[in-house]
C-alpha cells in the first residue's frame, strides 16, 4: 500500500505510507495517504479507504477525501455496540488555525457502499455555550478516538492567536444516528484555577476582570446589543475596576501568591 498512488484525485501524486486496520473477527479495511496537488487547491492531501473484492487478491477504493492539507492514520472509533463499526481518519486544513479536517465512517453490510461518511461537524456548533464566559476554541481539537475523546486549549478573547493562556477544555463523545454527538466538556481554566487558592475577594476582582475584558471589547452593533454590553459593564463595576486592584495590591503586598494572579490577570 506504500507504493504506487492510487488515481483519485490528486495531478503528481505520490504515496506518503499505506497499510491497514483489522479487528480481531472483524473487517480489514486498507489505506493510502497521498500528497499531490489541484488546479483548484493547489498543493494538498487526502486518504484512500479500500476492501479486498470476493476474489481475495484485488483491492477496491470504497472511500476517500482530499478537503484536508494533511491526513493521518485510520483507527477505529469508540466500542463495537451492537456490532456496529467506524473508522476516523484523522485530518488537517491548511493555514495556522489548523482545524480538523477529520472524517469518520460507520461500516455497512452494503455491498456497493461499505462505508458510509457521518456527521461529525456540527457538534462544534453547540461548544460555545458549555464553555465559561470569555473562553473560546479558535483550532482544531486533538482526538483520541478509541475512547472517542478531544483535548484542546482554551483562547481568552485577548489572546493571541498563538498564544492560548485560557487552559484546557476536555470532551466527551457518542456516536449517536450517524452523528458525533458531544456529550461532556469538562474544563481546566488555569487562571480560575489558581484564582480559587487565595482570597474570595482577589477569586471576585478576577471574575470581575475577565467579564469587563471580554464585553469590553464587544461591537454595540445595535441598540438592544449596546444595552446589553453597558450592563455587563455595570454589573461588573468596570469603571472601579483599577481602584480596587489598587486596593487588593496594598492589601496583600506581602501575599506572593496573590499579587503574582492580580499581575497575571491585567496583564490579560
Amino acid at each position: 500500500m506504500a507504493d504506487g498512488c492510487v488515481p483519485i484525485a490528486l495531478s503528481d501524486c505520490h504515496t506518503v505510507s499505506g497499510g491497514y486496520v483489522a479487528r480481531r473477527d472483524g473487517p480489514t479495511l486498507y489505506w493510502q495517504l497521498q500528497r499531490g496537488f489541484t488546479e483548484a487547491d493547489g498543493v494538498g492531501g487526502g486518504f484512500v479507504l479500500l476492501q479486498l473484492e470476493t476474489d481475495g487478491i484485488t483491492l477496491r477504493p470504497v472511500a476517500w477525501d482530499y478537503a484536508g492539507y494533511i491526513y493521518g492514520q485510520p483507527e477505529w472509533a469508540g466500542d463495537e455496540g451492537e456490532g456496529v463499526v467506524h473508522v476516523a481518519v484523522p485530518g488537517v486544513h491548511g493555514g495556522t488555525g489548523a482545524h480538523n479536517a477529520d472524517v469518520i465512517f460507520r461500516l455497512t453490510d452494503d455491498a456497493d457502499r461499505p462505508l458510509r461518511q457521518i456527521d461529525n461537524f456540527t457538534w462544534r456548533e453547540g461548544l460555545g455555550a458549555r464553555l465559561p464566559q470569555g473562553l473560546e476554541v479558535w483550532k482544531g481539537v486533538n482526538f483520541a478516538y478509541e475512547a472517542l475523546m478531544a483535548d484542546t486549549a482554551l483562547w481568552r478573547t485577548s489572546d493571541a492567536n498563538c498564544c492560548p493562556t485560557g487552559g484546557e477544555a476536555y470532551l466527551d463523545f457518542e456516536i449517536r444516528d450517524d452523528r458525533l454527538t458531544l456529550t461532556g466538556v469538562q474544563v481546566n481554566d488555569a487562571l480560575t484555577s489558581l484564582a480559587q487558592q487565595v482570597p474570595a475577594g482577589v477569586f471576585a476582582w478576577v471574575q470581575r476582570r475577565m467579564a469587563c475584558d471580554h464585553w469590553g471589547g464587544e461591537e454595540p452593533y445595535d441598540a438592544e446589543r449596546a444595552a446589553q454590553i453597558e450592563a455587563a459593564l455595570s454589573e461588573a463595576r468596570c469603571d472601579a475596576l483599577e481602584t480596587d486592584g489598587q486596593t487588593l495590591r496594598r492589601t496583600h503586598a506581602d501575599d506572593d501568591a496573590v499579587l503574582a494572579i492580580l499581575a497575571r490577570a491585567e496583564a490579560m
